[in-house]
């Protein structure tokens, strides 16, 4: 293996390495992007809730790549589905926010809200998936 070879391979190793251990920095948290803005949300435990316990769902972060976010000002909602499509929850957004998932089945976690952008402001919505058992 020549020169180049081996630097690539140690380049491989290296970023391989490096996400790893970046993905073992936040266990059990999902975050997603919409219209430039990246939501991350953890449901505890581990995200992976018991049916017919309480849990706790967290909006650990919003982060726009472009303009301000506040919760004051975000009018941001969460509704969580279950599997057939009903709305088990429908309500204003907390950052922390107690739950207790109906039955065993896969849900969507929907939150939407609204960030700054020089002087209006825009619409942003994030789909995650949980499966309570």
């Amino acid at each position: 293996m020549g020169r180049t070879g081996r630097i690539s391979a140690f380049a491989c190793c290296t970023a391989t390495i490096l996400l790893m251990l970046g993905a073992a920095t936040a266990p059990g948290h999902q975050s997603e992007p919409s219209k430039g803005v990246s939501v991350t949300l953890h449901v505890s435990p581990g995200d992976e809730p018991v049916a017919g316990r309480v849990s706790t769902i967290t909006v650990s972060k919003v982060r726009p790549r472009r303009g301000r976010f506040s919760w004051r000002s975000c009018k941001c909602y969460l509704r969580i589905t279950d599997s057939s499509g009903r709305v088990v929850l429908n309500r204003r957004a907390r950052r922390t926010q107690r739950f207790k998932f109906p039955r065993a089945t896969a849900y969507e976690i929907v939150f939407s809200g609204r960030v700054k952008r020089g002087r209006s402001f825009k619409r942003f919505r994030v789909d995650f998936a949980i499966r309570a058992s």
